[in-house]
């Protein structure tokens, strides 16, 4: 049970309580405790180093950094703050000038300086280990059995060998290789753990046992080893690449993505480097997509053959809605291997976007052939078909689906698939079935953080309170329309109604003021900043910058509707430098609106609320609590629309809608079923149907498994109940 810091405390006993929450695994607590020290004493050197010990311990270093810079101020000379800097420094991903600036300048042992200095060198291969004769021919040995490819021999050999030279590291790590290369993964790690026992320092020898770890499917395992390599070498790019990877698999692609950038900005001709920094990037909720194009071309650059390269370029251009550039990249990657399933479901996924469902299916059908284990391509082929009880595809899945052998996450995606299926065909007993342990699985692999959630918007309501959000002047006169709101609550419909307008273009989730708001509003560390400490000119600028982005993206659109989901986090600074812009926020019934969030699987490392019934229900309050602070600061600039309004009643809400987007009525907006333009969300089928009242009240049937929901909502309920 969370408890709040103790009133009338000193720092001192404040410390002492988040010490205690520690040691009792409470972290939001021990951090609360830790700032409310902080808050009576800002120079309190245990509450700084407590708070960077917290950070460090939950793998968040960018967040650690700014309390060890501030220790470092307040015992310049004590070397294990410094060491502890320098390792924020490393894993975070940061840049090392301002450590080595500092470092240059305090009170400490030139042999600490040139420790620190050394360690962020320009990268050096490990130093070869000193072997006695004997021990020079026994390696050479070994070498040479692996080179013919007899690995289970040379592991052999190697045993032999350390059991001659205990001491010599190298012979753990050749057993090591030959066992990887064997297939024996839980003894090849055994060896690699022992090599980096005997020279902790090792890099490339910590590089090989994670990424050991990481193709046996066991991210967490890997970042241990990753994490100590990078923090002994912070430049040495394999390390750089695999840590990202262990971290962007392990659900923190956040935490990644600075050092995935870092080894791509070492490394711009190693196509690996570039594909990781491309695919971390791609898994953050509002990736900078016009970066993601150059690195995604740079990896097929350095390797134009590299499958995953071009793989990466044609999702980039996808999501940039680049369709026919898109597919042409695919036809490239088939070109050099016709059976890629996944190209396959790519291109599907294209046509399905235009509206060319029977094209799509046929090409997902072909991919499913050549690999029937895709959970992802199951779930999007069954985004638009409509199964029937002898369809032979249900049986194809559901076999599928049994495997015993078959991932827990593609498991997960076809469970999804499934309970969709068992709604088409009318058996509502079976959805929760399978939708309730998809759901499970997903939440284990990418748990939610409610506290991290709570946290981020206590910091952004703090933020903006109180500030100035007249127009600037010289603001851009460029006037988008955003629709906003909860994923699947019907922004995609009203998207669709106004993007019907012959003056609107629409963008889709274009993400980009999201990505621009939050870069405004970064301190650099992990923090926000207060949005009226931000100086004029760099506020002025972010408008510009939407503008610039969006008309390259749209060359001549007179208007653009961006229906970003995050957008409403960002509100005030769309009307303090996008004065003419329009924003529609979207409302639905929260039981209909959350259960189909809980029907659907998101992109990875998104959403991740939507995998539990109660954290859907904490999510939702934080969306309405931050809709309310901008109507409460912004007054009428904010439009709501209500789905079962519109659903009920189309063509006055349709019209007073296109009104509060300053637009003149077109006939055009009713029939946006018949607008071909390419829709890249999960609504994508249902964009194609006119509007219909079908999904309204659909969690009666469901009323009972969605009991820990409807309690959670409590207050939120519609006055119908």
């Amino acid at each position: 049970m969370s408890s709040s810091p103790a009133t009338g405390a000193s720092p001192a006993d404040l410390v002492r309580e988040a010490r205690a929450h520690v040691a009792a695994h409470r972290p939001a607590e021990a951090r609360a405790a830790y700032e409310a020290a902080l808050a009576l004493d800002a120079a309190y050197l245990p509450a700084h180093l407590g708070l960077a010990e917290l950070y460090m311990g939950t793998l968040a270093p960018a967040r650690a950094l700014p309390h060890l810079e501030r220790a470092c101020e307040l015992r310049p000379a004590e070397a294990s703050i410094w060491m502890g800097r320098a390792e924020a420094v490393a894993l975070s991903g940061a840049p090392e000038a301002p450590l080595l600036d500092a470092i240059a300048r305090a009170p400490v042992d030139a042999a600490l300086r040139r420790t620190i200095s050394a360690r962020f060198a320009p990268d050096r291969p490990h130093p070869a280990p000193t072997l006695s004769a004997t021990a020079a021919k026994d390696a050479v040995r070994i070498n040479g059995l692996m080179a013919r490819g007899n690995w289970m021999g040379a592991a052999r050999a190697a045993e032999d060998a350390e059991r001659s030279h205990p001491r010599v590291a190298l012979f753990a790590q050749l057993r090591g290789t030959a066992l990887a290369r064997a297939g024996q993964s839980r003894a090849a790690m055994q060896a690699l753990a022992k090599a980096v026992a005997l020279d902790p320092g090792w890099a490339e020898a910590l590089v090989q046992l994670g990424r050991i770890a990481l193709k046996a499917g066991q991210p967490k395992a890997a970042l241990q080893p990753l994490a100590q390599a990078v923090s002994h070498r912070p430049n040495l790019v394999p390390a750089l690449v695999a840590l990202a990877q262990a971290l962007r698999d392990h659900g923190l692609a956040a935490s990644a993505l600075p050092l995935a950038l870092k080894a791509a900005r070492l490394a711009p001709k190693d196509c690996a480097a570039q594909e990781i920094a491309v695919s971390t990037l791609m898994r953050t909720p509002a990736p900078d997509l016009d970066l993601a194009e150059r690195l995604a071309r740079a990896a097929v650059a350095a390797n134009p053959r590299s499958l995953s390269g071009l793989g990466y370029l044609g999702h980039v251009l996808r999501r940039l809605g680049r369709a026919d550039e898109a597919l042409s990249t695919y036809d490239r990657l088939l070109a050099l291997k016709p059976d890629h399933a996944s190209a396959l479901s790519e291109k599907a996924l294209i046509l399905q976007t235009k509206g060319e469902f029977a094209t799509a299916e046929k090409m997902f059908l072909d991919a499913l052939t050549l690999d029937p284990t895709q959970g992802e391509v199951w779930l999007t082929l069954a985004i638009g078909h409509k199964f029937t009880a002898d369809d032979p595809l249900l049986a194809q899945m559901q076999a599928a689906h049994d495997r015993p052998d078959l991932p827990e996450g593609a498991r997960a995606e076809m469970g999804f698939a499934l309970a969709k299926a068992m709604e088409d065909i009318g058996a509502h007993d079976r959805v929760f079935t399978y939708l309730r342990p998809a759901n499970d699985a997903i939440n284990r692999l990418h748990p939610y953080s409610p506290e991290a959630r709570d946290a981020k918007l206590d910091a952004l309501i703090a933020s903006f309170r109180g500030a100035d959000f007249t127009p600037l002047d010289g603001a851009s006169d460029f006037a988008p329309i955003f629709v906003t709101g909860m994923p699947r609550s019907g922004t995609t419909l009203i998207e669709q109604i106004i993007a019907s307008h012959s003056t609107v273009t629409g963008a889709g989730e274009a993400a980009a003021f999201v990505r621009q708001g939050e870069g405004l509003m970064d301190d650099g560390h992990g923090g926000i900043r207060g949005f009226r400490d931000i100086p004029e000119g760099e506020i002025l600028r972010l408008g510009h910058a939407y503008r610039d982005e969006m008309l390259a993206r749209f060359p001549g659109a007179e208007r653009v509707s961006d229906k970003s989901i995050m957008t409403y986090m960002y509100l005030g600074a769309i009307r303090r430098t996008l004065p003419n812009a329009r924003v529609v926020v979207v409302r639905r019934d929260p039981r209909d609106n959350l259960l189909s969030i809980y029907k659907n699987r998101f992109a990875e490392g998104t959403h991740l609320y939507a995998y539990n019934l109660e954290n859907l229900a904490h999510y939702y309050r934080g969306f309405l609590r931050m809709v309310a602070f901008w109507k409460e600061e912004l007054g009428d600039f904010v439009h709501e629309v209500h789905y079962e309004d519109l659903v009920a009643d189309p063509e006055p809400q349709a019209r007073a809608l296109i009104a509060a987007c300053n637009l003149e009525w077109e006939d055009a907006c009713l029939k946006f079923h018949e607008n071909t333009r390419e829709v890249r969300t999960l609504s994508v089928y249902q964009a194609r149907q006119p509007i219909n009242t079908r999904s309204k009240g659909g969690w009666r049937r469901y009323e009972t498994e969605l009991a820990p929901l409807i309690a959670a909502l409590d207050d939120l309920l519609p006055e119908d109940r």
